[in-house]
């Protein structure tokens, strides 16, 4: 694992075992946190307002996020913190994604930014 990777956590909304299509519309989040135990958590979280989510990632110390879709404004609300989003993401299974996570490869794709 890089050094880069080492400190992060990486969170997951999930729907149905797979990336959910909207960060709102989850069953829980997973997150990963890149340390030497490398550990893997499910976390319910359930909400449709912006701030208490961006509020939820910051107090957690969540330093990426992974999305499907995402809106302007959630955008705009999470450009005031020091998380990253990667967006455009495919709806595959969580493990996917921490794999590309891990080897660098995790890259967003600005086609998925909804107005």
């Amino acid at each position: 694992m890089s050094l880069k990777r080492h400190n992060r956590q990486l969170a997951i909304p999930v729907k149905d075992n797979l990336l959910s299509e909207r960060l709102f519309d989850c069953n829980f989040c997973m997150v990963y946190k890149g340390d030497k135990a490398s550990t893997l958590k499910a976390i319910p979280y359930s909400t449709t307002n912006v701030e208490r989510l961006v509020e939820w990632a910051v107090d957690s110390g969540i330093t990426d996020i992974a999305v499907h879709s995402i809106d302007h404004q959630t955008i705009e609300l999470f450009a005031n913190t020091k998380i990253n989003l990667f967006v455009g993401l495919p709806m595959v299974k969580p493990e996917l994604l921490i794999e590309a996570f891990l080897n660098g490869s995790l890259k967003s794709d600005p086609n998925f930014i909804k107005p």
